[in-house]
């Protein structure tokens, strides 16, 4: 599996289908790709856990402070 902070082999009986519509997971991966273009050697340790806690948020959506948050690391840190 890509994921934003690497790349990942997983078992297919450890994944598991996401209850979310087809336009909430394209959302997902959009977010997951522009996380990944963040140059993770530029940036601190909280804001690598900042970015590490977006992927564990259990919804499809980021709010309003998450979004100009991320905004902020895209336009600073961007590869």
């Amino acid at each position: 599996m890509q994921l934003w902070d690497g790349e990942y082999q997983v078992k297919p009986e450890n994944l598991k289908e996401l209850p979310y519509s087809n336009e909430q997971q394209k959302e997902i991966k959009e977010l997951s790709d522009l996380i990944s273009k963040i140059k993770l050697d530029d940036i601190e340790q909280p804001t690598r856990d900042f970015l590490a806690g977006l992927g564990k948020i259990n919804r499809p959506w980021l709010t309003e402070l998450e979004k100009s948050i991320l905004e902020f690391l895209e336009k600073n840190f961007l590869s």
